[in-house]
């Protein structure tokens, strides 16, 4: 019974150890990664003796991950197989892969996995939708952003061009949702559970499960106030959020459905506690695999408007991403399961490097992390388990 097996821990310690060597070879083949893990030796008179799998593991990874690159050597002793060439591995076109993003979405000068999901679609022929999820809205609400995504094929392309055909015929959906995008998705699987069976697994990418203290200190500001003060405040606001949002992009295009105090709060750790409370028996009874994948990071790296939420974060958890603590990023189910803590925070595990004058004068915007690396590990242990 694959609900059992899926639920057992040695079953779940072994797929988050599969994950993990995935990623490191994936990584381990990406130039660029290479050279962001690597460092000179001998005040820079030679150059890194270390095996690159090492280097990657080290560099990108946190906890048990750092310690497993050697099995990850091509021609070790490791029992583990090499990484599939995804190109050639016969990837099904019927089921979706479905990208859920998170708070202001569209409202950063990039976007969350741009340009490896196009790359990954463009290499493998795979279906790949980005839902269209309103960037300031409760998950409720977004509930239906993500059911227009699945039956009307409403949101874009794997490149960022807009989806103007009819969804691609897909028999199964395969979700990786990032951040606010992860409470979107289990909204929605509650709201509709026909299709709970079309929905093979869920990637939890740094998804707030449980919320976040930072929603909770915003909401203790804006919870009194009505809709006049919050639209006239909107922009003071959206600097306590995120401080690097083009106005001119995303809720502007909807902004009579925006409703900024209902996606605050829904992400408060009092609210969404209280909700996996309530829903947590029916998660559980939706018999869908969560593989949920963290980012830890430190002040050192993370820009300095963001350093404050660090901060904050790092009295209740010294591994947060400077967004969500560990325990606010996972969930709580038989079937849901920590496939890795990544060292990267949490936009440079989803964001490319932004725009040196969208930076606001940070040095730490130039995001490295291996993000396709990443998407392949992902896709590739879908794959394997017969997903996709």
């Amino acid at each position: 019974d694959a609900v059992v097996t899926l639920s057992h821990s040695t079953v779940q310690q072994w797929l988050g150890r599969r994950w993990r060597n995935l990623f490191i070879q994936y990584a381990s083949r990406d130039a660029d990664a290479v050279h962001a893990a690597s460092r000179p030796e001998f005040f820079g008179l030679r150059a890194d003796s270390r095996p690159v799998e090492q280097r990657v593991a080290e560099r990108f990874l946190k906890g048990k991950g750092v310690r497993e690159w050697a099995d990850a050597v091509p021609g070790g002793s490791s029992h583990l197989p090499p990484a599939p060439d995804l190109s050639a591995a016969g990837l099904s076109n019927e089921t979706l892969v479905l990208w859920c993003p998170g708070l202001v979405n569209g409202m950063l000068p990039v976007r969350g996995f741009n340009p490896s999901l196009a790359e990954l679609q463009q290499e493998t022929g795979i279906n790949v939708l980005r839902a269209a999820l309103h960037p300031l809205r409760g998950c409720a609400e977004n509930a239906e952003d993500v059911r227009r995504a699945l039956e009307e094929g409403v949101g874009l392309k794997a490149d960022l061009t807009p989806m103007t055909e009819p969804p691609p015929p897909h028999t199964a959906v395969i979700a990786i949702c990032y951040s606010k995008g992860m409470p979107d998705f289990l909204e929605f699987l509650l709201q509709h559970p026909e299709w709970r069976s079309r929905v093979k697994c869920i990637f939890s990418w740094a998804g707030a499960i449980g919320g976040s203290p930072l929603a909770d200190n915003v909401w203790s500001s804006i919870g009194s106030w009505d809709l006049n003060t919050v639209m006239r405040r909107l922009s003071e606001v959206l600097d306590w959020l995120c401080p690097i949002v083009n106005l001119r992009q995303g809720p502007l295009e909807r902004v009579d459905e925006m409703r900024l105090k209902d996606a605050v709060l829904e992400l408060s750790v009092a609210h969404r506690q209280a909700w996996l409370r309530e829903h947590m028996a029916e998660l559980a009874r939706m018999n869908v695999p969560v593989f949920c994948i963290t980012g830890s990071t430190t002040l050192q790296d993370v820009a300095y408007f963001n350093a404050s939420g660090w901060v904050l974060l790092n009295m209740y958890d010294g591994n947060n991403d400077m967004q969500l603590t560990q325990e606010c990023a996972k969930l709580e189910v038989p079937l849901a399961m920590h496939l890795g803590m990544l060292n990267a925070n949490h936009w440079d595990m989803t964001y490319g490097s932004f725009p040196a004058a969208m930076a606001l004068g940070s040095r730490k915007l130039n995001h490295q992390f291996p993000k396709r690396a990443a998407l392949n590990a992902m896709i590739a242990l879908a794959h394997e388990l017969g997903f996709l």
